[in-house]
């Protein structure tokens, strides 16, 4: 796994990866991106499997956000 990698997802979607470091290794500590969405936390054990807790909400690219005023 190099410092950039496009994976596919479930659906067929495609994400991008990329690991950086504060400092080189082996001082620096390691900070993961899927998009632009930050893991704060890797490999947390739930009832159904492992998730990557992230910093952010992904959607997938046909999506779009709702954007206007709340109805009266």
């Amino acid at each position: 796994f190099g410092p950039r990698q496009e994976v596919t997802t479930l659906n067929g979607a495609q994400v991008q990866v990329v690991k950086n470091f504060t400092a080189p290794p082996p001082y620096g500590k390691a900070q993961v991106y899927v998009n632009q969405a930050q893991v704060q936390l890797a490999d947390v054990g739930c009832t159904n499997g492992i998730v990557h807790i992230i910093n952010s909400v992904l959607l997938p690219p046909q999506w779009q956000l709702a954007t206007g005023t709340a109805a009266d």
